[in-house]
């Protein structure tokens, strides 16, 4: 059966790929209780058990937002080591007391030369809770745009783009999905974020392009 957000996408007159992080964690083995099966994964707590959001969603930019690029790259050797590396850089940053939400946005623009994808030179931060209202503003050009928020639920990443007159929302935690227009993608967002992110209070948007 469909996910709510396939099916919201779907009601849209959009569609979705269906997606899920938890999956993808699983079967790399990157949260083993065994440190020393986790083939590379951050060696304390729980590996990367909490999710690889932040990676997942550079890869998907990386990948032009095309799901059928995105989904071979995540499991070929390469993508493996790039979401594995990228992620086990967040945590031992989050570590770090000078790296806070005033200086991440400038990291992640560098990180995501990485994925091929330059910094547009365009982004908006805030700290309050209108991260969907920010992110469906910031989307009006043709573009690849990174999107991270925070709140009670700890922070999460998710990826963004626009085409012509076409709409993709791709979270790690429910697949990719892609809206007809303007009007459905301002709909969807504005139901998606807080609807499974309530209290966000701190976020950022940048724009990318390939």
């Amino acid at each position: 059966m469909a996910s709510v957000y396939a099916q919201s996408a779907t009601n849209l007159g959009g569609s979705c790929s269906e997606f899920e992080q938890t999956v993808y964690i699983n079967a790399t083995g990157w949260n083993d209780p065994d440190p020393k099966k986790r083939g590379g994964a951050f060696q304390a707590g729980k590996g990367l058990g909490d999710g690889v959001c932040s990676a997942l969603s550079a890869m998907y930019l990386g990948s032009r937002a095309d799901w059928s690029v995105f989904k071979n790259a995540i499991v070929s050797p390469g993508g493996l080591a790039h979401i594995r590396g990228l992620q086990n850089l967040n945590i031992h940053a989050g570590n770090i007391g000078s790296f806070n939400f005033d200086n991440i946005s400038q990291v992640y623009q560098d990180v995501m030369r990485l994925f091929g994808v330059s910094f547009s030179g365009q982004q908006r931060t805030a700290q309050n809770s209108e991260a969907a209202e920010g992110a469906i503003g910031m989307v009006r050009q043709d573009g690849l745009y990174y999107f991270s928020f925070w709140g009670p639920f700890g922070g999460h990443t998710v990826a963004l783009a626009k085409k012509g007159d076409a709409y993709k929302a791709f979270d790690p935690n429910f697949g990719d999905a892609t809206l007809p227009d303007a009007a459905a993608f301002s709909r969807f967002v504005s139901w998606w974020i807080p609807s499974y992110y309530p209290g966000i209070n701190r976020w950022f948007v940048q724009r990318y392009f390939s």
